[in-house]
């Protein structure tokens, strides 16, 4: 039986969308959503490992990554969604510089070189 508070971890470093619309946030939610695959889909290599992963209560980050490549073996990852929310994070993760700021300095130099 798996604890609550192991269910309750958020996926890290990200959560998972999926291409059927939903958002695996939680270790809960990719439990759910394994325990939902059709069996044929779930027999797999890959989902064989993200169960066992789950078994062991194995840390969160090495459950997402399975669970991620998992989806994406089955083409199941929502790609576009998957790198807005990473990059999204990526740049608010950032620390930001009171003196340069990477996206204003690219921006600039583009436009300067269209000017030219």
């Amino acid at each position: 039986m798996l604890r609550p508070e192991y269910l309750a971890q958020r996926l890290t470093p990200y959560p998972l969308p999926t291409k059927d619309g939903g958002v695996l946030r939680t270790i809960g939610d990719a439990h759910a959503y394994i325990m939902a695959l059709p069996k044929k889909r779930g027999l797999r290599a890959h989902w064989q490992h993200a169960c066992r992963l789950l078994l062991q209560q194995s840390s969160a980050a090495s459950l997402t990554r399975q669970v991620h490549l998992a989806l994406f073996m089955d083409g199941k990852l929502d790609a576009g969604a998957f790198e807005h929310m990473s990059s999204a994070r990526r740049w608010h993760d950032m620390p930001r510089s009171p003196f340069v700021n990477p996206l204003v300095r690219t921006v600039t130099e583009r436009v300067s070189w269209r000017i030219a």
